[in-house]
């Protein structure tokens, strides 16, 4: 298999992180391949191996060999067994049947490794693969719109996404790769432009979804990125403002490495006696033992020892000079910055209308102003939680895991029918009583064309007006009158934008 790397590899960054993830590869699999689970068959081998050709040699060996290839013919072995009536032949056949166990297991050893290399690899080609394609498309959406997805974009950088997302540790855990490969999948979900009529997936009621075109969405962005109203409006809503920073000490550790020259005792140099050890090294011979041959009876216990190497002997060493690399811990104090100790500062839930006669390029121009005020509000990571109101609703936590492809889905998400802002409001008051939107404010982006609110959602505004939350409405066309449920009624002309309507100073 051939990587395509669509020319990235030109790019000196991205050929140095590809260099990095082969060089962990190869780490993985030197580590992977080193311990093959073969440890018990070994030692039988090497048991087997070590036996005299004594009578009964013959029938071990081959019991011990068939317990671990159940796979292979040993009736051959068997047979010649049978005919080995004296220790040469049983000492041949021994030896034969220790070769032949040997071979067979070298070549179990072989195929593992061999399985076990093939299967990081896969697993890395996969990943990478999936990398360059991503950075291709990351590309591509920079280009196509910096301001949302370049360097400095408001929604993403979508290159250090892609590079972030690039992991090869754990190579060969099918949870690792499928980790890596979902946090690769928003961008291709981003880039997607497709539309059309497709029912809608788990909601109630007779409307009928639609997916819009993300590519309409990004033009009607460009178009209101500049509108300086519109800018200040976003940057009121949910307290954008920067927060004071508070200034606290916290307690770090720093890993230092470090390093230095120790000597080490070596068997390699015979430089001074450190003990006896049992042997055959006449030059080292403890002078007891010389004793032995000074008389012809025990001169035969010499001999004896020293062909079973059982000679005591002096054990020597030397010392080698060796470098030592080690990391040691520091404790040290640093000061942190934290945010303002109202955690909530800043977070805002969004309620965008995409009922019928928000058809068209109201709906474009709302989906357009979600765009810039979610993005906004994750890039200074407050909490943002989107609502999509006709006569349904279906919304998405973009605090959640997975933000930019949520983000995408709510955008290209349409009901059409009729409208129920009652709906949306109370999910937005029932969101509030959560701890990360406690303090947060709500915008309606609507026509406006929803008539009188219930008693009961204009009392839970209000109730929670006393926790201070904030309700907005940003009417996009000038169809409505003024309606004071909401702190600010704001119109959008296309050009301006003007306060309305205004809540009452007593709350009701």
């Amino acid at each position: 298999m051939l990587l395509d790397d669509h020319g990235l590899l030109n790019d000196p960054k991205i050929a140095k992180l590809y260099a990095q993830a082969v060089a962990n590869k190869n780490e993985q699999i030197v580590a992977a391949v080193a311990n093959p689970p073969f440890e018990s068959e070994r030692a039988a081998l090497l048991e087997r191996a070590g036996a005299s050709a004594e009578k009964g040699v013959l029938d071990d060996d081959i019991e011990a060999f068939a317990k671990f290839n159940e796979g292979q013919n040993l009736e051959f072995l068997r047979h010649r067994a049978n005919l080995a009536d004296n220790e040469s032949k049983r000492a041949e056949l021994h030896g034969y049947i220790v070769d032949k166990w040997q071979n067979i297991l070298a070549e179990k050893i072989a195929i593992w490794k061999k399985q076990r290399t093939q299967g990081l690899e896969d697993d890395f080609f996969v990943r990478m693969q999936a990398w360059f394609d991503a950075l291709l498309k990351a590309r591509e959406l920079a280009q196509i719109s910096p301001e949302l997805f370049g360097e400095d974009g408001l929604m993403m950088d979508a290159i250090s996404l892609v590079n972030d997302a690039l992991d090869t540790s754990d190579l060969g855990d099918e949870k690792a790769q499928n980790a890596m490969l979902k946090a690769l999948s928003s961008l291709s979900d981003i880039t997607m432009d497709d539309s059309g009529e497709i029912p809608a997936n788990g909601y109630k009621g007779q409307n009928r979804s639609k997916k819009l075109s993300l590519a309409q969405i990004l033009k009607h962005f460009n178009k209101i990125k500049n509108n300086e109203p519109l800018m200040k409006l976003c940057e009121m809503l949910g307290r954008l403002r920067e927060a004071r920073d508070e200034v606290f000490m916290e307690k770090i550790k720093e890993q230092t490495a470090y390093s230095y020259t120790q000597s080490v005792p070596t068997k390699r140099t015979k430089e001074e006696i450190c003990g006896v050890e049992l042997g055959a090294d006449l030059a080292n011979l403890v002078p007891q033992e010389f004793s032995l041959l000074n008389d012809d009876d025990l001169e035969i216990l010499f001999d004896l020892k020293l062909l079973e190497k059982r000679l005591f002997c002096f054990e020597k060493q030397g010392l080698v000079e060796k470098q030592i690399k080690d990391v040691k811990e520091i404790e040290k104090q640093k000061p942190k910055e934290q945010k303002s100790k109202d955690k909530n500062k800043g977070a805002i839930i969004l309620c965008v209308d995409t009922s019928g006669s928000m058809s068209g390029e109201p709906e474009m121009v709302a989906k357009a102003l979600t765009l810039f005020i979610a993005s906004r509000a994750r890039r200074k990571n407050r909490a943002c939680y989107l609502i999509n109101f006709s006569s349904d609703i279906k919304c998405e936590d973009l605090s959640e895991h997975g933000w930019g492809e949520r983000l995408n889905s709510f955008l290209r998400l349409s009901f059409g029918g009729g409208t129920d802002v009652g709906k949306a409001l109370e999910k937005g008051v029932e969101m509030m009583s959560k701890d990360e939107f406690e303090k947060s404010d709500l915008l309606v982006i609507s026509d406006g064309d929803f008539g009188e609110l219930s008693q009961r959602i204009v009392g839970k505004m209000d109730k929670q007006r006393e926790q201070e939350n904030r309700f907005f409405l940003l009417d996009i066309t000038e169809k409505s009158k003024a309606l004071d449920y909401f702190d600010k009624h704001f119109l959008y002309d296309g050009k301006n934008v003007k306060v309305l309507g205004e809540l009452a100073s007593e709350i009701r």
